[in-house]
């Protein structure tokens, strides 16, 4: 079996949310397109 290499981070906190938090970021995810290009990053959010 292979060796996992990673750390468990114990600054994690669990974080309480509301439905319209959770509608604000999908919506918002789906606005945003970001493209890579070589060296370049580019974003544009799209209304």
């Amino acid at each position: 079996m292979e060796k996992i290499y990673s750390e468990e981070h114990n600054a994690y906190q669990l974080m309480t949310t509301r439905p319209e938090k959770v509608r604000f970021l999908l919506d918002f995810s789906k606005a945003v397109h970001f493209v890579v290009y070589k060296d370049m990053h580019f974003e544009s959010i799209m209304n």
